[in-house]
């Protein structure tokens, strides 16, 4: 009897169990999933990993700042080259040389320009030396030109690093180098260096070279294609003198050899035309070179003296010898002007010239010419003065100049 209500206690517990098994068994069932997802599970990062990725995002925050500092130095050093001015002595790109000195702890290469030997004047140099073995050179530091010095042809060497004896050869063969030597540019900027220039400095110093022979560059062949047009225009020159004087001679074997006059007008007439009174003629001023563009004139002539000391009398007042060659680019057709386009270069004495004087007409124009000029200088000097008072602030003083119109 005893142990029958330790049996039911037995008892008891194990339905106790079983109806939490089910009960555990129907929560399963409610929460099953037939294709359960895969959760990703966050690899575990090491300590070492941690102090690389550090370093690398590191480093890349420092490339970056090396860039932008990179491109704010080339910015500013563009901006001092540009700014910098070239003296209009240099006229070509084998002015330019490296100039090799011997200094404390090794050799040196200095850019400079080959100057004319009149720059010496006034300078404490030695005034006489022999061009072929010594030359005057001007330095170019950073973005100046700077002092002069006289120093022996040997230790220069020319900007692109090929030394040629002869000047000819080097263009014929190497053309135009448009770059200064790389050796000697990297030996410049060790020694910057070393001087403690800054990196826009240096920096500025090399585009300002690069500059500097672009514009050395692009003169020489502007004055190479000057010199191309006063040989074309002097051939036509010569040409014409050269027919001139064969007419002449045609002309005077005509006359010696009995010819009528109606032959000798012909040839005469074929020789040259005729050059009239109100005629517009082009030249270029005897003070210049034939050809240069600086010397061409233009003018309307008022008068044909065949006798007179200044054959043609001109507008701007200018005095022409025989032998100046004149063109025609306007002729006086019925009393207007029109348009000559078969105008030539020829010598005033190859025209057929015929005395023809308009001294009214002439007076009058050479007053109104001379009006036109003067106020021609009145307003270029009062534009400048209304630019230069708009700038300080001044406003504008039309009113005031209104009378001087």
């Amino acid at each position: 009897m005893s142990n029958k209500p330790h049996l039911e206690e037995k008892l008891s517990v194990i339905q106790d169990c079983e109806e939490e098994d089910s009960n555990s068994d129907d929560d399963e069932l409610l929460k099953f999933v037939a294709f359960p997802k895969k959760t990703k599970s966050r690899p575990t990062v090491t300590s070492d990993e941690s102090k690389l990725s550090s370093s690398l995002t590191v480093r890349h925050k420092e490339g970056m700042d090396q860039i932008e500092d990179s491109m704010k130095i080339e910015k500013s050093a563009q901006t001092r080259a540009r700014v910098a001015s070239i003296p209009h002595s240099i006229n070509t790109p084998f002015e330019l040389y490296w100039q090799t000195r011997q200094i404390k702890g090794g050799i040196t290469h200095l850019p400079c320009r080959e100057c004319d030997p009149d720059e010496c004047l006034g300078l404490n140099l030695k005034q006489n030396w022999d061009p072929n073995q010594k030359a005057l050179v001007q330095y170019i530091d950073g973005c100046l030109l700077t002092q002069r010095n006289l120093v022996s042809r040997n230790s220069m060497t020319p900007y692109h690093g090929i030394n040629f004896k002869d000047k000819e050869r080097e263009k014929v063969l190497n053309g135009f180098r448009t770059t200064w030597c790389n050796e000697k540019l990297g030996l410049l900027q060790k020694r910057r260096r070393k001087m403690r220039w800054s990196a826009v400095d240096i920096c500025a110093e090399q585009l300002y070279l690069q500059r500097v022979l672009d514009y050395s560059i692009n003169k020489f062949e502007e004055i190479e294609k000057e010199e191309k047009q006063q040989n074309i225009l002097l051939s036509q020159v010569t040409v014409s003198s050269q027919q001139t004087v064969e007419n002449k001679e045609v002309e005077a074997e005509g006359v010696i050899s009995g010819s009528s006059d109606d032959e000798s007008f012909t040839l005469s007439k074929h020789k040259s035309e005729l050059i009239r009174c109100g005629d517009v003629i082009s030249y270029y001023s005897p003070i210049f070179v034939f050809g240069n563009s600086r010397g061409l004139r233009r003018a309307t002539i008022l008068a044909v003296d065949p006798k007179a000391d200044s054959v043609l009398k001109l507008s701007n007042g200018d005095i022409l010898p025989k032998d100046t060659p004149v063109k025609r680019v306007e002729i006086m057709y019925r009393g207007k002007l029109r348009d000559y386009d078969e105008g030539k270069f020829k010598e005033i004495e190859s025209y057929k010239l015929r005395k023809d004087l308009n001294k009214r007409g002439s007076n009058i124009s050479e007053v109104n010419e001379e009006v036109e000029r003067l106020r021609h200088i009145v307003q270029r000097n009062q534009t400048q003065l209304k630019r230069k008072l708009q700038e300080s602030g001044l406003g504008d003083c039309s009113d005031m100049m209104n009378r001087y119109k």
